[in-house]
């Protein structure tokens, strides 16, 4: 039997390998102002939400240039690479077997929406998600209200529901939306970083459903 009904899911890191591009995509964006590239490992401990707070702790000065230029910058080269990133091991399998045994499924990102949709139908698991829930824009600013409208779309109990994600932030809106969550330490944050959060800690998908399944 599984400990929750609903599970959310966050895309990008959780379910979708995408931190190594994004590491490259900005890091080339340090390179154009002059800037030293960031590691892996730096990228894991500094990225956080907002992301604009992000882009200034790596070295970013908007009073220089506007936030809005270097995330479309971000977006438009993000855009033509996407399809170049995989799934993380082993997702099909996992949302499978969770719908086999009852749960529902949605997807929260800080992703765009309209862009999230066509991610999801690309990698073929579009019909895995009841819910499908992104923001209206590309500036990736959190994603909390969007948490308390999909809440109130699946008509879930708090205490049916966890959020499985791979940053502080996931954690953080977990927190707010009073569910519980579920963290794994392969993607946009470090282990080490997410070690502070008071919530279990995964390395990989797999272990999440040792878990959920009692």
């Amino acid at each position: 039997m599984n400990r929750y009904k609903h599970i959310i899911w966050d895309w990008n890191g959780t379910l979708f390998d995408d931190t190594w591009l994004c590491l490259e995509i900005m890091n080339s964006q340090l390179i154009t102002i002059g800037k030293e590239p960031i590691s892996y490992e730096q990228y894991q401990r500094l990225f956080d939400f907002p992301v604009r707070d992000f882009y200034e702790k790596i070295g970013f000065d908007f009073s220089e240039e506007s936030y809005e230029s270097v995330a479309q910058n971000f977006i438009r080269e993000y855009t033509q690479r996407r399809f170049e990133c995989t799934l993380h091991f082993g997702v099909k399998a996992i949302l499978q077997k969770f719908c086999n045994s009852g749960c529902d499924h949605a997807v929260l990102s800080a992703y765009a929406e309209d862009e999230l949709i066509i991610m999801l139908e690309h990698y073929q698991v579009r019909s895995f998600f009841t819910h499908v829930i992104g923001l209206n824009n590309h500036y990736a600013c959190g994603k909390v209200e969007e948490g308390r409208v999909l809440l109130e779309r699946m008509g879930a109990s708090p205490d049916d529901v966890v959020l499985i994600g791979d940053t502080v932030h996931d954690y953080k809106v977990a927190k707010e939306l009073e569910i519980d969550a579920i963290l794994v330490g392969n993607g946009h944050n470090s282990e080490l970083k997410l070690s502070g959060c008071d919530a279990p800690l995964v390395r990989s998908l797999s272990e999440a459903m040792l878990i959920i399944v009692e």
